[in-house]
């Protein structure tokens, strides 16, 4: 029986364990379905479906490389019945050595992994000028930024800085994925901007509605958590529109988007945003202000600006990635449901739209074309 080593995950953080840890890898397997059949480092990636079929004529060995979400964990626990299966989890910062794990969850409450080894940037894990320093990608969460990060990594072959937010101690669902990792990347930026040194930055905005929506589903594991423990008067428990309407008002913070651009850009990059036209039609924008060069992305548009990308960064082949859409999500057929019955108040869709940040990035025909999605007007 031939013995094989799968890595889980196609990540900066899986290059890293690829070259440090001496280890032979076989396969990746990688949570994302689009990934599958291509190559990562060399290294062929499969999906978790792939390991049942191996297993039924080799020994599976599986690493950890990375952090996971509690749907990973259970595709990696259902192996564990099997005799041929292993899982093991590295345990020092120079990659050298690692444990055969018996209980995950065990493991994650004793290992130092996940904070200390990892995602640690002081340490040795981080290979020297891995990441291109010169580009951000800076975006609130769920407007495109995987299929604008993955096209870079891709053309420019070097991983791309990108962050969400700059503050180091978010609160809410942004507190659970701050990682050491992460707040190193802030600080370094921070760094350089204060320093004068140059900065390209990417952003994009996208129909608040439709990111909100995107938004929930995204953390549905945790938001059906909290919605446990919350008071509610729906009329009927089985309505999951119902539900997830609920849900929608009381746990997504509305204002996020309509304020995104003077909690980060402006507070954190000096650029008021709305002291610059933007062109509704194009769909992007260039700002240049002292040592920082800021492009604003259209969602809506982003199609049609594949070439400003390309300038802007220097990346002459650049192409849009997959997007990391609901269609490789487990919550895919809940999700369209919603989409197809969810009719939100036209008091709240004039909150958002009415808004100085749909007035800005968005015509009076767009804007319109908005309210008749929503509302359901044909």
């Amino acid at each position: 029986m031939e013995k094989l080593n799968i890595l889980c995950g196609a990540s900066l953080f899986s290059k890293v364990v690829i070259r440090k840890s001496k280890l032979k890898f076989q396969f990746i397997c990688d949570e994302d379905l689009s990934k599958s059949g291509s190559f990562f480092e060399g290294i062929e990636i499969i999906n978790y479906s792939k390991i049942e079929e191996l297993l039924k004529h080799n020994e599976v060995n599986i690493f950890l490389a990375n952090r996971y979400v509690s749907g990973t964990v259970k595709k990696i626990e259902r192996y564990f019945q099997n005799d041929n299966f292993g899982l093991f989890g590295f345990t020092s910062d120079d990659l050298s050595s690692y444990t055969k794990i018996i209980d995950i969850f065990d493991y994650y409450k004793k290992c130092d992994l996940i904070k200390n080894t990892i995602f640690s940037v002081g340490q040795s894990i981080r290979l020297p000028n891995s990441i291109n320093e010169k580009i951000l990608i800076l975006t609130m969460r769920k407007v495109g930024t995987m299929s604008i990060r993955d096209g870079l990594d891709k053309s420019l072959e070097e991983p791309q800085m990108y962050i969400h937010s700059f503050n180091c101690n978010p609160t809410g669902l942004e507190k659970e994925i701050m990682t050491p990792y992460l707040q190193e990347t802030i600080m370094s930026i921070k760094d350089r901007i204060k320093s004068g040194k140059e900065l390209r930055v990417i952003t994009s905005v996208r129909e608040p509605v439709a990111r909100n929506v995107s938004f929930m589903f995204y953390f549905l594991p945790r938001l059906l958590g909290e919605y446990a423990y919350v008071p509610n008067t729906l009329k009927s428990k089985n309505a999951y529109t119902e539900i997830f309407e609920d849900m929608y008002y009381k746990f997504i913070n509305h204002d996020y988007v309509l304020n995104w651009f003077d909690d980060e850009v402006y507070k954190y990059l000096g650029i008021n945003i709305y002291e610059y036209p933007f062109d509704k039609e194009k769909g992007y924008l260039i700002i240049e202000k002292g040592n920082i060069k800021l492009l604003i992305l259209k969602l809506e548009k982003l199609n049609e600006c594949v070439q400003v990308i390309r300038q802007f960064t220097g990346a002459g082949n650049f192409e849009l990635a997959k997007e990391n859409s609901s269609n490789d999500y487990w919550y895919k057929p809940i999700y369209d449901n919603f989409k197809k019955d969810f009719i939100p108040n036209r008091e709240y869709l004039n909150k958002l739209y009415k808004s100085k940040f749909m007035q800005y990035f968005y015509s009076d025909s767009e804007i319109e074309a908005f309210y008749k999605k929503w509302l359901r007007i044909l």
